[in-house]
């Protein structure tokens, strides 16, 4: 599987989470091949928001491979010292770890 496959895959399993307000791709212009960098370096592929008013951020890697760079670690490790919800995911499992921090 592709990781834009695993992306579309979590974007809507994320959007029918009872816990979960809001969420989007960092990189949403992808459809017009325009990439833009959303924040600093590292930023995760998703970002939104809970119902109980928590930031959330993920960063989506394929089910088989793909690792995280520095860049990526540090943004997740900066984001849990704020009390983020934040992680890495490659199934729907760790999407449920990430919300249940």
């Amino acid at each position: 599987m592709l990781e834009a496959e695993w992306q579309k895959i979590a974007i809507a399993y994320l959007k029918a989470h009872p816990q979960v307000a809001f969420i989007t791709a960092s990189d949403s212009d992808r459809k017009r091949h325009q990439k833009y960098r959303c924040g600093k370096a590292g930023h995760p592929d998703l970002h939104g928001f809970t119902k109980c008013g928590r930031a959330l951020y993920v960063e989506l890697k394929k089910p088989s491979g793909g690792t995280a760079s520095l860049a990526q670690k540090q943004f997740i490790n900066e984001a849990r010292n704020f009390n983020v919800k934040c992680g890495f995911a490659r199934t729907t499992f760790d999407l449920e770890a990430i919300l249940a921090q």
